[in-house]
């Protein structure tokens, strides 16, 4: 995992390490390199990055194949910053052919791949959920086993965390047929889960979550359901 997060880093900045006076290039050092030597060595080294510079890497990355092969990568971790990178492109062919790399490990990911991806877009794109293929990989995931290991109790609690997406998700669902009211309630055991584990590490920001109005009403509604399988 460390490993990922610098060759992440380093592949953010790679536009700093064009060749000078006989120095490997970017490509000529490989994946091995990029997260050594300075500026790979911090996990969050694209904060702060401005615009060009990532725009610079990305594009060198592209254009060189350095994002054709991942295998060696943590997908889990790759993709969501691949597409916080996508999000900060200016419209153009890099932030065209970054979404669609993002958008095929969305639809073709495996599920811990999946989980972390839809969690991390939950936060900064809800629409980027929309699609009834999506929306069944959503509902799919929250069926997962606890002891998956998955991150789908993050992906639930970041559903309800924005408005629009706890109407869509939460209350339309807690309103609507059993099968319908089934989900409302797996997303409330799984998103009560990972603020339950957040609260305990000092983080209460989870817990706010289940103090809204609209949360509580859902919440409500699912407990006094006529259905005991609701």
């Amino acid at each position: 995992m460390h490993g990922t997060h610098d060759y992440l880093a380093g592949l953010a900045q790679i536009h700093t390490r064009e060749k000078r006076g006989g120095a490997p290039s970017p490509v000529a050092a490989g994946p091995g390199q990029l997260g050594r030597g300075g500026f790979g060595s911090t996990a969050h080294a694209l904060e702060g990055l401005a615009t060009e510079p990532l725009l610079s890497s990305v594009r060198v990355a592209l254009s060189t194949g350095l994002l054709d092969d991942m295998s060696f990568l943590s997908r889990p971790v790759a993709w969501p910053r691949f597409s916080s990178w996508q999000g900060r492109l200016p419209p153009g062919p890099e932030k065209r052919d970054l979404g669609r790399r993002v958008l095929t490990a969305l639809h073709e990911g495996d599920a811990a791949t999946f989980v972390t991806l839809a969690t991390s877009l939950a936060l900064a794109s809800p629409r980027a959920l929309g699609g009834a293929l999506l929306r069944a990989r959503v509902a799919l995931s929250l069926r997962l086993p606890l002891a998956a290991g998955t991150g789908a109790d993050s992906l639930a609690l970041a559903l309800i965390s924005r408005p629009e997406l706890e109407r869509e998700w939460l209350t339309a669902h807690s309103l609507g047929a059993l099968p319908s009211r089934r989900l409302a309630g797996r997303l409330l055991e799984r998103a009560a889960r990972e603020a339950a584990r957040r609260a305990k590490e000092g983080d209460d920001s989870g817990v706010r979550v289940f103090e809204r109005p609209t949360v509580r009403a859902a919440w409500s509604r699912l407990i006094g359901d006529r259905e005991s399988l609701a």
